[in-house]
């Protein structure tokens, strides 16, 4: 009862989130201090290439929206409802992060990605 009661104050994306990642693994506070990419606040993704053509929704601004796994990384949301967000394999306890933008907070069907 009181999962449903705090959940019901989410924005459906929210309750996605707290859905897929479980409610003590995801936050939504925009000053969150994480252990990782702490220092940024607002990302501008830009393009000349191929994703200005071909993912042009996703070449936008994006600004922190909480955090992922107790407060270790942020994500970041753009006014579109886009997402800078570690990938589905992306796992900080293996030290392996992989940053994609997609249309959810975890990867899926990404349209970008680092490939570093």
């Amino acid at each position: 009862m009181l999962t449903t009661l705090a959940t019901a104050k989410l924005a459906k994306h929210q309750e996605d989130l707290v859905h897929k990642f479980g409610a003590e693994n995801v936050k939504f506070d925009k000053s969150v201090r994480t252990q990782f990419c702490n220092q940024c606040m607002e990302i501008t993704v830009e393009s000349r290439g191929g994703a200005m053509e071909h993912q042009q929704q996703r070449i936008c601004r994006y600004t922190k929206d909480g955090s992922l796994w107790e407060n270790m990384m942020p994500f970041w949301k753009s006014d579109n409802n886009q997402y800078i967000t570690p990938d589905p394999m992306s796992n900080p306890i293996m030290y392996y992060i992989k940053w994609v933008v997609s249309e959810s907070v975890g990867g899926f069907n990404a349209g970008l990605m680092n490939d570093a």
